[in-house]
């Protein structure tokens, strides 16, 4: 429980491939340094994924990522993580139900 002084930068880009098939990609870069230490911890997150439009109402998708962070005389121990991580799901929306009132 410190205050950080904390820069964030976020990228994203999303296409559409054709018109059942959309794909995305992602970047994030995370530098937080300890205001009373000279600690720090810089993380940084790169990952894309591609959507299927199965059916109306039905999406099928898959997803990776890569995560790298490190800390140097940071007040926390143990936070230096480099991970790597993929899932894949189906997701399917209920349709909307219309009202006679509209």
């Amino acid at each position: 429980s410190r205050t950080l002084n904390s820069h964030v930068v976020n990228a994203q880009l999303g296409y559409r491939l054709t018109s059942r098939i959309n794909s995305n990609l992602q970047s994030h870069y995370y530098y937080s340094s300890e205001i009373e230490r000279n600690g720090a911890l810089k993380t940084l997150s790169v990952g894309g994924g591609l959507q299927f439009a199965l059916a109306r109402s039905l999406v099928a998708s898959v997803n990776a990522s890569y995560q790298d962070q490190i800390s140097r005389s940071f007040s926390v121990q143990g936070l230096d993580i480099s991970r790597f991580s993929a899932h894949a799901g189906l997701h399917y929306t209920w349709p909307s139900r219309r009202s006679a009132r509209y």
